[in-house]
């Protein structure tokens, strides 16, 4: 499960960025590129480390309260996810709900993901960052 969370992590870390990049382009475009570069350096060690484990504690209290029913532990996974994402109101909200989302369409693929494959995942967030400082610098 924690395998599965990282890869969920680092994936919400690239879309995360271009959501609310999508969002303010609509104040002022000039900025996009700059504000993808600064929300991913501020947001990708916070989607790691506060996501992940709020992830994990949002899971384990679900499958507590929901006694082996399916669709309660998704809605109550849910629940808490929103309400950790909460912390900062709509700006973490977002981010929360990817998680979420992402982690549930892992989690459908019942695959047994590999430390090698949770790893490699962390490649994903670090190229796209690298990509943007290339863009910003040209």
């Amino acid at each position: 499960m924690f395998r599965r969370k990282l890869i969920a992590a680092s994936i919400t870390s690239v879309l995360y960025p271009l959501t609310l990049s999508f969002i303010s382009i609509v104040e002022d475009p000039s900025y996009f590129i700059e504000y993808l570069g600064l929300v991913m350096v501020y947001s990708l060690p916070v989607i790691y480390i506060y996501g992940i484990a709020t992830s994990l504690v949002s899971d384990w209290l679900a499958s507590l309260l929901a006694k082996k029913k399916n669709k309660l532990a998704i809605f109550l996974t849910f629940l808490f996810h929103t309400i950790f994402g909460l912390v900062l109101l709509q700006i973490s909200l977002i981010a929360a709900w990817l998680f979420f989302i992402i982690d549930r369409l892992l989690k459908r693929k019942q695959e047994n993901y590999q430390t090698r494959t949770a790893l490699l995942s962390f490649l994903l967030p670090i190229c796209f960052f690298i990509f943007f400082l290339v863009l910003i610098s040209i």
